[in-house]
């Protein structure tokens, strides 16, 4: 295989480290079973929250003693229709549940987000139920920290 294809295939894939324009970092990964080809997205590098936060406004009173650092955040799957990526995120900054779509280019991924299910009990207060994020592909932040 050339170096050249290899960067190509590299250049092509979803997995690694990915920036939200205020600093936070993800890091994307295969999980679940190998033949469901799915891939999870964990807090990498968090600064929207103070140190040592925790998922307090998780619906699941069970899971507001999480650290966000190391978090899920999502699960997807490329779809063969469309090539997307697709399945369901969590926001700890709101508790919601979002259905996800997320669309690669070369160092960057479109995320839409549309709210599936309320958060914490509460109707959704948001003024749109849906969020759009442009991630650029950066580098690994070292282990997951609060920055915030």
């Amino acid at each position: 295989m050339s170096l050249l294809f290899a960067t190509a295939l590299a250049a092509a894939s979803i997995e690694g480290f990915w920036e939200f324009p205020q600093g936070d970092i993800i890091k994307v990964s295969p999980c679940g079973k190998p033949e469901k080809q799915r891939m999870c997205g964990y807090s990498a590098l968090v600064t929207t929250f103070s140190p040592g936060a925790r998922d307090r406004l998780n619906p699941n009173h069970s899971e507001r003693h999480r650290r966000i650092c190391g978090l899920k955040l999502f699960s997807i799957r490329q779809s063969k229709k469309s090539g997307a990526w697709e399945g369901t995120s969590y926001s700890p900054e709101d508790g919601y549940y979002y259905i996800m779509s997320a669309t690669l280019g070369d160092d960057e991924i479109e995320i839409h987000a549309t709210v599936l299910l309320p958060g914490n009990g509460v109707e959704y207060s948001g003024s749109s139920s849906e969020k759009i994020f442009k991630l650029r592909r950066t580098s690994d932040p070292g282990p997951c920290e609060n920055l915030g």
